[in-house]
């Protein structure tokens, strides 16, 4: 084996081990590949992230995204989810939900029949394209969509999120 590649191989699985002693964080991801780089802000266990937004009762945000592939996705990354000012407005108001559709890493059966499903859940919400972010409250009723725009930043994404989630769910006439 080329001592390069063997070095990388070395460093990098160091990387993704941490030190031994080093607490999982809190909430653990799903898994350590695909973006957004905000990772451990993202839940990719819709139940998991719904139980946790009953329980704090805030909204959810989810994210239908192509990080490995889709030019916008990689866009809203960049100019807003990877941004400290959005990753300290989300742990404090939302819980950030995750369907990565990547090409380049395979994701758990589990998980596609459960993006599927949310998929076809949201539809009306979830055109064809990525990226989709669909704001619910914690019992997910929606309450409206948005995605990526030309020159956005953390804070006109945020306001984007504020809106959606003042506004609320729909309501259903009975």
């Amino acid at each position: 084996m080329n001592p390069f590649a063997l070095v990388l191989l070395i460093n990098s699985a160091a990387a993704i081990s941490g030190p031994a002693d080093a607490a999982p964080a809190s909430p653990a991801p799903a898994s350590a590949v695909a973006a957004p780089q905000a990772e451990e802000l993202w839940y990719r266990d819709y139940k998991k992230a719904q139980e946790v937004a009953i329980k704090e009762k805030k909204p959810i945000v989810m994210l239908f995204t192509g990080s490995d592939w889709c030019k916008y996705c990689i866009l809203l990354e960049k100019e807003a989810l990877s941004h400290e000012e959005f990753k300290v407005w989300a742990k404090k108001n939302v819980v950030l939900f995750l369907a990565d559709k990547t090409m380049k890493s395979k994701r758990p059966a589990d998980e596609i029949t459960q993006n599927d499903g949310l998929k076809e859940k949201y539809k009306k919400y979830h055109p064809a394209g990525v990226p989709t972010v669909i704001v619910t409250d914690a019992e997910g009723n929606a309450c409206g969509d948005t995605g990526y725009d030309k020159g956005m930043t953390p804070e006109t994404f945020i306001a984007d999120l504020e809106k959606l989630i003042k506004k609320g769910p729909k309501k259903s006439a009975k």
